[in-house]
């Protein structure tokens, strides 16, 4: 995970001028995920997801640039994301 900068926001987005902002701007966003564990969970009938978040993945398990820029599912839902970041490129989830 890391913070999207207006840097991000302008490469992902070559169509609009310079220095508009895009949905993620400062939200800390996913760049992969790695699953471990059995990804197939399910409890009560319902499959378990992240804490983290759920992103727009690529066949690779990445999240490309333009998702990372415009998605909001791109964005982490946990509140702990934003400290969590600046520790850890990469964010473990756990299925």
């Amino acid at each position: 995970m890391r913070v999207l900068t207006q840097a991000d926001c302008d490469a992902a987005n070559p169509g609009s001028p310079k220095g508009t902002a895009c949905t993620n701007k400062n939200k800390a966003i996913f760049e992969e995920q790695v699953m471990i564990g059995n990804t197939s969970l399910s409890i009560n009938g319902v499959t378990a997801k992240s804490a983290f978040g759920t992103p727009p993945l690529q066949a690779d398990k990445t999240v490309s640039p333009t998702n990372q820029a415009n998605a909001a599912s791109a964005a982490s839902t946990s509140r702990l994301a934003p400290n969590f970041w600046r520790q850890k490129k990469r964010v473990v989830t756990c299925g």
